[in-house]
């Protein structure tokens, strides 16, 4: 199935969908057809099969196109970016219904997508590649959880992983703890791991900031913390919910427990655990 649909405009819906099973799979015109009403059918697009593509819409135009590879009952269905160009509210409600027809006929859907949420949506497993190289293999879930790479990290979530770099002398965004390394690392927490507290003794990896911005989400908010740290400006991204957040430039401080924050070391940014689970390994030690 091809990003840009590529059925013939000469053609009516149903001929561009017994094109491929009379001539590829070498059925006869009775069969295709039934095959084709079938298919049809089950997609609710029986009312398209007379029509020529420039008479329908995009979102048309694309079940069309999803019946058409459906109809020859293959074990694996390709997709190439079958989304792209329709608007938001389409875009979602055919991600949803692509999902459900491939695993209402037991075919195996191979989709090529740059959309993270189409990808985490769709896909029982997800390879995320970059530069031509698989970064990460895994479910949606693992890859969200347990990022392989600073790569995966940064890529995967809306809004992504937050990501700080720890200092040669061990100093990071989170004050109260200095680590003793020998490489490069760089420490990772997810929006919704972090906390707006005052004094929490549980929670006491923390760093200070001031609120730069607040985005409206429906239920949640996304605050974009400026941390209170030397160097280059750095923003932290916190969710919440509606009403917990705090008032906009207001002085702050942020927490969260230490088995959500991420180490990830190295040339390749390999992910080597959380804190909680490398304790002694990081040689933690309070800040001086």
């Amino acid at each position: 199935m091809f990003q840009h649909f590529a059925l013939y405009p000469h053609l009516s819906s149903l001929d561009n969908i017994t094109l491929g099973l009379r001539h590829g799979l070498k059925l006869s015109k009775q069969e295709a057809r039934a095959r084709a009403h079938d298919v049809a059918t089950r997609m609710q697009v029986e009312h398209l099969l007379a029509r020529k593509p420039r008479e329908m819409s995009g979102g048309q135009r694309q079940r069309i196109a999803l019946a058409r590879a459906l109809a020859r009952k293959s074990g694996v269905v390709l997709l190439d970016e079958p989304l792209s160009g329709l608007d938001a509210q389409l875009h979602a409600a055919l991600r949803v219904e692509i999902a459900e027809l491939l695993r209402s006929v037991n075919a195996t859907g191979v989709n090529v997508t740059h959309d993270q949420v189409d990808a985490m949506a769709m896909a029982d497993r997800v390879a995320i590649v970059n530069h031509g190289k698989v970064e990460q293999l895994g479910t949606p879930d693992e890859l969200y959880a347990v990022p392989a790479t600073l790569f995966v990290a940064s890529f995967v979530g809306s809004p992504p992983m937050n990501l700080a770099p720890v200092g040669e002398d061990g100093s990071s965004v989170f004050g109260r703890r200095r680590l003793r390394v020998d490489r490069p690392v760089t420490l990772g927490v997810r929006p919704e791991c972090l906390r707006f507290t005052a004094g929490d003794v549980e929670l006491d990896w923390r760093a200070r900031g001031r609120v730069a911005l607040i985005e409206p989400n429906g239920a949640d908010r996304v605050v974009h913390v400026e941390l209170d740290t030397p160097g280059p400006r750095r923003t932290f991204a916190v969710r919440c919910r509606s009403g917990e957040q705090p008032p906009l430039d207001a002085a702050i401080e942020l927490s969260c427990s230490p088995d959500d924050v991420n180490v990830f070391a190295g040339e390749q940014g390999r992910r080597l655990g959380t804190v909680a689970e490398l304790g002694g390994e990081l040689a933690m030690a309070g800040a001086q």
